[in-house]
């Protein structure tokens, strides 16, 4: 069985916090790489490298949490370090 490389939306339902839900936000794959300053290509790439976490909304779609986002530059400033 192939391994999946992204949460689908309820497991990423599953991720959530009590209380937490109305705050969270989102990104599309084109904000993050505005945000981190590089081509909409290369964030697809750090997603299907398991490097940034996703949720995918359709066969196209992706969503990048705030707290993956975060995440993912908390881990790249260690690695830079």
């Amino acid at each position: 069985m192939e391994e999946q490389i992204f949460l689908t939306v309820p497991e990423a339902e599953k991720t959530l916090q009590p209380g937490k839900e109305p705050g969270i936000k989102v990104y599309t794959v084109q904000e993050v790489a505005k945000i981190l300053k590089v081509k909409k290509d290369y964030v697809y790439e750090l997603i299907y490298a398991k490097k940034l976490k996703a949720f995918r909304l359709s066969e196209r779609r992706f969503r990048v949490s705030e707290e993956a986002l975060r995440e993912f530059i908390r881990q790249e400033e260690k690695r830079a370090g």
